[in-house]
């Protein structure tokens, strides 16, 4: 992806090279065209994430929307640590969430296999909800750390960004969680 906005790769002692994103304009800009998100009729979405705020503020993890205000009318994708303390992930206003947000080291993923929307934190499902259909299509390109905004930027560390054409299952998840 394309760091935008002031995004920096830095060492972190954890995890190596990792981008680190100022909770203002920063992000990682994925061009929409090139995954061809949307032809996709499942996904799977896998970060690392570290954040430097926790619980009190929505901060976005991955987000595939223009956003336009409420009711949003090229919403997708949202993916993000919730003010309330929890992970949300949402396609099109239907949303599940779970977990417990932290400043650690952290790994999120989240699936949609055309019925059922999952959330993993840790590598563990923590929450799903039926849904069904095709993503609703966007132009916007899949942004890691904002909207494009400024609204809800992440403030943190990303690592280890994935995109799958297809809803992994939990031993897979629980693969990418242990790495």
């Amino acid at each position: 992806g394309l760091l935008i906005g002031g995004a920096t790769w830095v060492n972190d002692p954890a995890r190596g090279t990792v981008v680190d994103l100022d909770g203002v304009d920063d992000a990682i800009a994925i061009d929409p065209d090139l995954l061809e998100l949307d032809t996709f009729n499942a996904f799977t979405i896998s970060v690392w994430v570290q954040s430097d705020i926790g619980i009190g503020v929505t901060q976005d993890i991955a987000t595939w929307w223009r956003w336009t205000g409420y009711p949003c009318t090229d919403c997708a994708i949202n993916l993000a640590q919730h003010s309330n303390g929890r992970y949300r992930f949402e396609i099109a206003g239907t949303s599940v969430e779970g977990g417990t947000s932290s400043t650690s080291w952290t790994h999120i993923a989240a699936t949609y296999d055309g019925f059922t929307m999952r959330l993993y934190v840790g590598g563990v499902q923590v929450g799903s909800v039926a849904r069904s259909g095709a993503l609703p299509a966007s132009t916007a390109d899949l942004l890691f750390g904002g909207q494009g905004n400024g609204t809800n930027d992440f403030d943190g560390r990303m690592d280890q960004i994935d995109v799958y054409a297809e809803a992994l299952g939990p031993a897979e998840i629980a693969a990418l969680a242990a790495d």
